[in-house]
């Protein structure tokens, strides 16, 4: 379930400045139920994420828009390094989070309106179950997945910066 809390606008700014310094967009593609010949094409999902050495940041985005939090403690090779924090949503719970703040990036602006737009396409598009294969075993159109893949392709190129 999906939470939605008032949250004032000032906060969400400041959320917002967080996640475009600090954090990433990104479409995931997972292939491997092809592999396992469960599916026939790739799945897509919109995942976001943020990480940081404060706990209580990541803490409050989590009370307020959901999704998972874990620790990343520093390995024995680096015992100066500090703890990571991070939060992370996919699909819906990542939607809520960008329109969210949305009015309020800068820097992933142009990712966020691309990952919008794709998780609007996913929850848009109904599967097509295929006779005679197990449940969960579905396909879509030829058209859908190269949409889906397009847009995976364009996103992975925003990441690609060029400075002069």
């Amino acid at each position: 379930m999906i939470k939605y809390i008032v949250i004032k606008k000032e906060r969400l700014a400041y959320i917002a400045g967080l996640f475009d310094g600090e954090g990433y967009i990104r479409i995931a593609k997972d292939i491997y139920r092809i592999k396992l010949r469960l599916r026939r094409n790739p799945t897509y999902s919109v995942r976001i994420g943020i990480s940081m050495c404060n706990p209580y940041a990541i803490k409050y985005i989590f009370d307020n828009f959901d999704g998972s939090i874990h620790k990343m403690r520093s390995s024995r090779a680096k015992p100066n390094h500090r703890t990571l924090y991070g939060w992370i949503a996919t699909s819906k719970k990542a939607y809520a989070f960008l329109t969210a703040i949305r009015p309020w990036l800068i820097v992933k602006a142009e990712e966020a309106d691309i990952a919008i737009e794709f998780q609007k396409h996913i929850d848009s598009t109904k599967r097509w179950p295929i006779q005679g294969k197990p449940k969960g075993f579905s396909s879509h159109p030829q058209t859908i997945i190269d949409y889906r893949e397009s847009i995976f392709q364009k996103l992975s190129q925003l990441k690609v910066k060029h400075f002069s």
